[in-house]
């Protein structure tokens, strides 16, 4: 059966899921559009995936070297990606991340039409230096004229760009976890863990995430439930291991580091709550898993955080910082099981409502293959 298009996905690590909310938006994408008789090409990064693997649930995979250090590696490797797409019979390609946006005229020149996926204001990001932080504060401007189409994923970075740029864009959210995993008694055991027993945050451990605000606060909670930092840094930044010497000294503190996307579904499902403390302004894809379990959720009051959450949660201050997030932590352990209950299945409704993976995948499949006449350099979405 003839394919209905053809889409390359460029500025991920690879998949299956290797690292970040990005891999996991690109596998379920990827492996959705297959499904639904299209050819989708993923381009991975050799460090990451293993070159031999040349396909994954009918996504061809394209494996292509890279320089892996923090500040080349996704740049370097999106360059070389998209010279290799330019000569390929794509008719869209993805790009994700804002700082992808400088090559996104390239596969225009060849006929295909080109969309990116800004995420949120990366350059306001502490991990990046000087000339980086330019550079993805000049590409958000680039991603307003070189591709064919942009895509945000919260109202927060929508109205953003409307306004500073008066570019409009797509809005279209990350789904959640997948459901498939139902019983996690071992794994809990295995990790020392007891249902409903503990506090989990879920991400990468870079300073723009402010995870020593949640550290600071759970050690002064006297309590016996455990808090859970799931995730990592590929680079063991100097910031991951102020994290490690600042909660060394508390027990109930853990860092399983990375773990298979699956593991941290049955670990977010089981926990007693979900605390987030990122603000990069756009939706967080760890924050919408989260609700899609169902999860009780102690989260910083970011205006993107409450688009996403609305008022089934609770907010600490940003003024307040560790402070306020102490009192939060404090204030949820001793809410009624009633008001537990409510909570909990208030976010899932919410997810229900604006989440579903399946209107997600609808909505990219519209943009993907969108008339082609809006193909030619110069033509934007009004």
């Amino acid at each position: 059966m003839e394919k209905k298009g053809k889409i390359a996905l460029i500025g991920i690590r690879g998949i299956p899921v290797v690292y970040s909310g990005y891999e996991t938006f690109s596998e379920v994408l990827s492996t959705e559009l297959v499904k639904k008789n299209y050819a989708v090409t993923v381009y991975c990064r050799a460090p990451y995936v293993n070159p031999k693997k040349k396909s994954y649930r009918g996504v061809e995979l394209i494996t292509l070297p890279t320089i892996p250090s923090k500040n080349f590696d996704t740049i370097f490797h999106s360059f070389i990606s998209t010279v290799h797409a330019c000569f390929q019979n794509y008719d869209t390609i993805l790009y994700l991340s804002v700082g992808n946006s400088i090559f996104s005229f390239l596969p225009r020149i060849f006929g295909k039409r080109t969309i990116v996926n800004v995420d949120g204001m990366d350059w306001k990001r502490k991990k990046w230096g000087r000339f980086a932080k330019w550079f993805l504060n000049y590409s958000e401007y680039l991603a307003t004229i070189l591709p064919n189409a942009i895509v945000t994923d919260s109202f927060f970075i929508r109205d953003y760009y409307l306004s500073k740029y008066k570019k409009k864009s797509h809005y279209i959210p990350y789904g959640g976890f997948l459901g498939h995993q139902k019983n996690g008694t071992k794994l809990l055991k295995k990790c020392g863990l007891q249902k409903g027993k503990y506090f989990i945050w879920n991400g990468r451990l870079v300073p723009d995430n402010h995870i020593e605000e949640l550290i600071l606060a759970f050690k002064q909670v006297k309590t016996d439930f455990k808090c859970v930092i799931l995730g990592d840094d590929l680079y063991k930044s100097a910031y991951r291991d102020k994290l490690h010497v600042l909660s060394s000294e508390d027990g109930r503190i853990i860092f399983p580091g990375f773990v298979p996307h699956n593991t941290a579904e049955i670990l977010v499902k089981n926990a007693f709550a979900y605390v987030e403390t990122k603000r990069s302004g756009g939706t967080h894809p760890s924050l919408v898993e989260a609700m899609s379990v169902g999860s009780l959720i102690i989260c910083d009051n970011l205006q993107a955080n409450i688009d996403v959450l609305g008022n089934d949660t609770i907010y600490y201050s940003l003024k307040g910082g560790s402070v306020d997030l102490t009192k939060k932590i404090i204030q949820l352990t001793m809410s009624s099981s009633s008001d537990i209950k409510m909570m909990k299945r208030n976010i899932k409704k919410r997810y229900m409502k604006y989440y579903r993976w399946q209107n997600i995948i609808d909505s990219y499949t519209r943009i993907l293959f969108l008339d082609q006449t809006l193909m030619r350099i110069g033509i934007h979405d009004k």
